[in-house]
């Protein structure tokens, strides 16, 4: 199970990322692969011409562009030691998997408000 940590040694970057494990990241993988497959439900866009809907199938290019990364950067993504938590959740949104439980993000959430309960008390 993927963890969240806080990085505490670099204040300037101040920054949260979670830790995939093999499994999370072979998750990550099957769940990219099923969004862009045949029979994943294609994206429903607008012709700028006639103004129909035209649907397309959704491709890794399309989700790293929502990420706003490249292709390339969302498979080097998947194999990173730590990935930056609010990308990660943006990628599990994408790709409709749940990795990082709400169960993770509270206990995430009650260790930041310990640190400002801290910081009051000072």
């Amino acid at each position: 199970m993927a963890t969240i940590k806080h990085d505490l040694s670099n204040v300037q970057a101040n920054k949260a990322y979670v830790l995939p494990n093999d499994l999370d990241r072979i998750k990550l993988k099957e769940a990219l692969a099923k969004v862009t497959s045949n029979k994943a439900n294609k994206h429903a866009c607008v012709c700028e011409k006639c103004g129909s809907k035209v649907y397309r199938k959704i491709t890794v290019a399309d989700i790293a562009k929502e990420v706003g990364t490249t292709r390339q950067n969302l498979y080097s993504y998947i194999k990173l030691e730590k990935i930056e938590l609010m990308r990660f959740l943006q990628l599990q949104k994408i790709l409709k998997c749940q990795i990082v439980t709400e169960q993770d993000i509270n206990i995430y959430s009650n260790y930041l408000k310990s640190l400002l309960l801290k910081g009051e008390r000072v």
